[in-house]
């Protein structure tokens, strides 16, 4: 896990719920490049979190490699532009231009068939609740279940239990051992019982979405 605030291949992968082959095919086409690379270890930045969901949605939608490239590059182009306005945003790719529009606006939102062309529609309002709120600007801390945090400031990202620095990967894998709750509480005393279960369900939660 990097040090600095970015996300090994592997814990974007959980986090963003998007396969580690697809990303690994992805920077391989240049489809969707992570911001940072080291040697041949790829780090993925809370925005490529965003774009990895983004470009996770088109391609259920049947979009090409380079119709997500489109849309990536025009999401990074928009590195100024609040988070707030971004999660109020529509994208789309229409006639192979992509379209972005303001849903405060009170604009329909784009339908496949409008226009009579092939339109690939992203509302980034999902995009950021799949992810949880950034707490304030472009700072990759997040809340994306109860008592659940993710912050590069704490061991690197790892999802961890909010107030502490116990990944809920290591809960859940005292669960999956039977380990009984009240044997986990008596080893890490700063949980209680709903912080096991919130843990528990996380990761279920991310374990599902990376099947």
């Amino acid at each position: 896990m990097s040090r600095t605030g970015y996300y090994t291949a592997a814990e974007a992968s959980r986090i963003s719920g998007v396969p580690l082959s697809t990303l690994g095919y992805w920077a391989r086409t240049g489809a969707l490049e992570p911001s940072q690379r080291r040697s041949r270890t790829r780090l993925y930045s809370f925005e490529d979190l965003r774009d990895l969901r983004v470009a996770q949605a088109l391609r259920d939608q049947g979009a090409k490699p380079g119709e997500i490239r489109k849309v990536v590059d025009f999401l990074r182009a928009l590195a100024a532009e609040p988070l707030e306005r971004l999660a109020q945003a529509e994208l789309a790719v229409v006639g192979g231009n992509v379209v972005y529009r303001n849903r405060r606006a009170g604009i329909e939102p784009l339908q496949p068939s409008e226009g009579g062309q092939r339109v690939f529609a992203i509302d980034m309002s999902k995009i950021f609740q799949l992810l949880g709120q950034p707490t304030t600007g472009n700072v990759a801390e997040l809340h994306p279940a109860p008592k659940v945090l993710i912050d590069p400031n704490v061991r690197g990202g790892t999802p961890v239990i909010d107030g502490t620095r116990i990944p809920t990967a290591t809960i859940a894998e005292l669960l999956d051992d039977d380990v009984p709750v009240d044997q986990i509480l008596a080893m890490y005393p700063a949980l209680d019982a709903s912080d096991v279960t919130a843990a528990a369900d996380w990761e279920h939660h991310i374990r599902r979405a990376a099947r």
